[in-house]
């Protein structure tokens, strides 16, 4: 089958690599990397044997394996509405009404393989891009708003992190063990923040903004880094972090090391010592995003942490950052997915879609793009 839609249009292949099964009908094995490395006896320096070659490729099908039925991938969609099946009980109710954070909805995605829906497949990712990526966002917010939010956030930072990260952390995230998040909205003056109480206030006004006037100032940080060695100190304020306590990494803008001008990203962990969370705004964000101020007083990282060259991270913000998250938001505002060929793209089962509302929503319900087959 070729390529089912161009021009932008949202593309439904199959998630991850496609499966090798073992000859003869063998059962696959779980075995590890060191064991379909070692030689035969007899084997010549550096040759890989048939029986490891088989064992290689039992390997490599493990990630797509987990996301089979009958041998054959599952789209990314058929995926999603899984997940959503299982959101649209106690965990979307826990979120909306209790705020608690969609821990269990997170788990799931990255089991899915939708939290590496974009990581390149070279690392282990489903290849995707910003119009996947809206589909996603926009169908999990009919069920779970604050999931949707979460979504945005990680999306946007791993689009970030394609451009400018490391092999490990890529193939974290694909492998759905690594949820990001933005920390890059500042407001105020760092040098006049005075407590960690007065940052905690000026982010329950602010968790709310939306809009040019919110955005833009994700292009003026006012946070500073300061080298020493191999090590940077990284010291900020960042309001409206989404998922905040929650994300396992954070991209994060500071001001230039040596640049005259600009920005610099870094990629945080987001258990690194001296980073802390105040108590959450009740209004911060959707019920359950966990949106709220991070506070680095200072937090240390090491300098291989910068995410692209020293002030170039405005580029970054306005090419990449910007047009991700406002196309994510627009999205989950509307709750809509990009629109699809019906020839190519047939209905789903709305059973399958729980945060479909037909009448509302005519002709988006969830569509099975199948297990396609090899053409």
């Amino acid at each position: 089958m070729g390529a089912l839609l161009g021009g932008g249009g949202v593309d439904e292949r199959p998630l991850g690599r496609a499966r090798v099964d073992p000859p003869g009908g063998l059962e696959p094995l779980r075995v590890s990397h060191r064991a379909a490395s070692r030689k035969l006896p007899g084997s010549t320096p550096g040759a890989v044997t048939f029986p490891c070659r088989i064992l290689y490729a039992i390997i490599v099908g493990q990630w797509t394996s987990s996301h089979a039925r009958g041998g054959c991938p599952v789209s990314y969609r058929t995926a999603l509405s899984e997940v959503l099946t299982g959101l649209a009980g106690p965990v979307a109710e826990a979120a909306a009404v209790r705020g608690r954070f969609p821990r269990g909805a997170v788990t799931a995605l990255g089991r899915a393989g939708l939290l590496g829906l974009t990581v390149s497949t070279e690392f282990g990712g489903g290849g995707r891009g910003l119009p996947e990526a809206a589909d996603v966002v926009a169908r999990t917010a009919r069920v779970c708003p604050a999931t949707a939010t979460v979504l945005q956030s990680h999306y946007t930072a791993v689009a970030v992190i394609e451009a400018h990260g490391g092999p490990w952390l890529r193939a974290e995230i694909a492998a759905g063990r690594h949820l990001a998040s933005l920390a890059l909205a500042e407001s105020g003056d760092l040098a006049k923040s005075g407590d960690l109480a007065e940052s905690e206030g000026e982010g329950m006004g602010e968790a709310e903004g939306d809009g040019p006037a919110a955005d833009s100032q994700l292009l003026v940080p006012r946070s500073v880094a300061t080298r020493s060695g191999e090590v940077v100190a990284l010291r900020a304020r960042k309001q409206r972090v989404v998922a905040a306590g929650e994300a396992d990494l954070y991209v994060w803008s500071s001001r230039p090391l040596t640049a005259p001008d600009g920005l610099t990203l870094w990629a945080v962990p987001a258990h690194a010592p001296d980073l802390f969370v105040p108590a959450r705004p009740g209004a911060a964000g959707p019920r359950g995003s966990a949106t709220s101020t991070v506070f680095a007083d200072p937090v240390l990282v090491p300098a291989e942490a910068m995410l692209g060259a020293d002030g170039a991270g405005l580029d970054v913000v306005l090419r990449t950052v910007l047009p991700w998250l406002l196309d994510l938001r627009a999205a989950a505002e509307t709750r809509r997915p990009p629109v699809l060929d019906p020839a190519l793209d047939p209905p789903l089962d709305p059973a399958l879609d729980p945060g479909r509302d037909p009448a509302s929503d005519p002709g988006s319900a969830l569509r099975p793009v199948g297990f396609l087959a090899a053409s």
